[in-house]
């Protein structure tokens, strides 16, 4: 039984007519995996059930959530308080701990496609844009209050926004603008430096992401696709005036596939403690796919972990304290909420809710560790992977 909801809910959780269960006890492990011992009097044996499956839940933020920008509007603090980006007009930043909750305006107007991030210092960062102007806008509450400012007047209709915070708290964006460039935008020097990271002008270029490498240079990635539809993942290090670019993913090079079939989307990117990049992204045919891509071998690896969906869309993709990975996105026929992990050593999918859903945000809570997803219509699920296995410790003989 557990409180996790607020209320005491009690799962069943193992059975077997032949055993006469006594003496239980349970205990959490740092990754929120539960570890239980019993006594069998029937057969005289001592019992190990491990698990960590329980039943997903949802439970709803307060007022009216409208908009936000998928993956990147959830965040937590230090001290496991919850925060979720939103715009209904007006940007605002709602907060909470065990769902209690506050709602605070952080600009008010015409606001769209929010995203938040929390830096090592517990300092918010939210980034939206204009509705009608297309003005792209940074505020934070590193003075205690939230304080705003322009990124750029006019970002265009394209910017799927996604940032990253260094050591220092220094903000590091990117995004795709009406040019369909990628601009790499940071804070660093006290006002926002923007800078170009496209590599040609012949190029079609989208769906940017970011991450830093150990000295806290960006790492971006995105797709590009040309006149003929041929599609490809790109990644840019280095930073302004030393872009360098490598081309890990370029499918149309195989001469049995059509470039025409072929478009990459939605990437999205993570750097590990050991600098090694992991990176994901939709494959789109007459079907979608999902691919894996690393460096961490020493080149580049590409592996298609989830084949021939009807249709996906949204991502977000996080890593958790065992360098164990996670994607949770929308697919299928009837947009349902899915979520993928790598755990115990190979990729496996579990369906979190149905029918319909728009905008994922995932993210770890670091009071337990546990997974909570975010999607639209402000519902909050809360997911433990895993499975319950049951071993025999000891068997005693009868007297």
């Amino acid at each position: 039984a557990h409180n996790t909801t607020g209320v005491w809910t009690k799962q069943h959780l193992w059975e077997n007519e032949n055993e006469d269960i006594w003496d239980s006890s349970a205990v959490f492990d740092p990754t929120g995996k539960i570890h239980q011992t019993y006594w069998d009097g029937a057969n005289r044996m001592l019992q190990y059930l491990s698990y960590s499956t329980f039943p997903i839940f949802e439970f709803d933020f307060p007022g009216t959530t409208c908009d936000n920008d998928g993956a990147q509007s959830l965040a937590f603090d230090s001290a496991s308080v919850m925060n979720f980006a939103d715009s209904c007009s007006d940007a605002k930043v709602v907060s909470g701990l065990d769902r209690f909750w506050t709602e605070e305006t952080v600009e008010a107007g015409t606001w769209e496609k929010n995203s938040l991030i929390i830096d090592s210092n517990d300092v918010r960062h939210t980034v939206y844009q204009h509705t009608g102007t297309h003005e792209l806008r940074y505020a934070s509450d590193a003075g205690g209050s939230w304080s705003s400012e322009s990124i750029t007047s006019n970002a265009g209709t394209f910017p799927r926004q996604r940032m990253v915070a260094d050591s220092a708290g220094n903000v590091h964006l990117v995004y795709r603008d009406g040019n369909s460039d990628i601009i790499y935008a940071e804070n660093s020097g006290g006002t926002w430096a923007l800078s170009d990271v496209s590599a040609s002008t012949s190029l079609w270029f989208q769906d940017p992401a970011i991450a830093l490498d150990g000295k806290g240079l960006p790492v971006v990635v995105f797709t590009t696709f040309d006149a003929d539809s041929a599609s490809t993942v790109v990644v840019a290090t280095g930073g302004p005036g030393n872009w360098s670019y490598e081309t890990i993913y370029a499918p149309y090079n195989d001469p049995n596939l059509s470039a025409d079939d072929w478009a990459m989307t939605d990437a999205e990117i993570l750097v590990d403690e050991d600098g090694h990049i992991h990176i994901v992204f939709y494959q789109s045919t007459n079907s979608v796919d999902i691919l894996y891509a690393t460096n961490e071998g020493g080149g580049w690896s590409v592996e298609m972990f989830r084949q021939g969906m009807f249709t996906a869309h949204e991502m977000s993709f996080v890593m958790d304290d065992y360098e164990n990975l996670y994607v949770a996105y929308i697919g299928e026929t009837y947009r349902d909420n899915f979520l993928e992990t790598n755990f115990g050593g190979s990729w496996s999918r579990s369906k979190l809710t149905t029918n319909w859903v728009d905008y994922v945000s995932l993210a770890f809570e670091p009071r337990t560790g546990n997974a909570y997803l975010t999607e639209e219509g402000s519902d909050l699920v809360r997911n433990f992977a895993g499975s319950i296995s049951a071993t025999t410790i000891e068997l005693v003989t009868p007297f």
